[in-house]
């Protein structure tokens, strides 16, 4: 049943990002069939799981880039840009990286766009994807906000990833970028 809902998924993933759809910009935030759709743990690996006491309190999907930078014998990811969007379609806001680690070592965000409403992730658990990025529990380090979206998230999954690696060989010019699409499903938890 999960290859199921990670076929589906990607499907509809693939389908947003070769039509290039239009996205709803306006005032989005989890809808009641994001927090209903949030798809069973049952058979997740047991380190992707949040711990207990937190519990998901929406989803959201993101569609974009991983921007990968090359080293002088690898690539390291430098940043991503997908818009987050709701069960809708609507627009909910941005998913990128700080320039350097937070204090607490965190550097993916999540930003609610038009509020003060953020959290910044450091991951606690990865697990690897053989054709697409990781699957990754990360820890809040810094949650702000209005409680509505972010604000009051604690753990943040990111599941049934499509695509977003980098390239097989080895760069060829230091400092160069490569832009890899990818989509991917985030799960924000809060502790009750």
């Amino acid at each position: 049943m999960t290859n199921v809902k990670v076929l589906i998924f990607s499907l509809v993933a693939n389908l947003v990002i070769s039509m290039s759809v239009r996205l709803v910009h306006g005032d989005a935030d989890f809808t009641v069939e994001d927090v209903q759709l949030i798809l069973g743990q049952e058979a997740m690996n047991p380190g992707l799981v949040s711990p207990e006491g937190n519990t998901p309190i929406g989803q959201l999907y993101a569609v974009g880039l991983s921007i990968i930078l090359a080293m002088e014998t690898a690539w390291v990811l430098k940043n991503a840009t997908p818009v987050l969007i709701n069960a809708h379609w609507q627009y909910v806001g941005d998913h990128y990286h700080l320039p350097h680690k937070d204090s607490i070592g965190g550097q993916p965000t999540w930003d609610r766009a038009g509020r003060k409403s953020l959290t910044i992730g450091r991951p606690m658990f990865v697990q690897t994807q053989q054709k697409a990025i990781a699957w990754v529990l990360l820890n809040t380090t810094n949650s702000e906000g209005e409680p509505s979206i972010f604000g009051e998230v604690t753990f943040i999954q990111r599941l049934y990833t499509k695509d977003g690696l980098p390239p097989t060989s080895a760069p060829n010019v230091v400092n160069t970028t490569h832009s890899s699409p990818y989509s991917a499903l985030y799960v924000y938890d809060k502790h009750l």
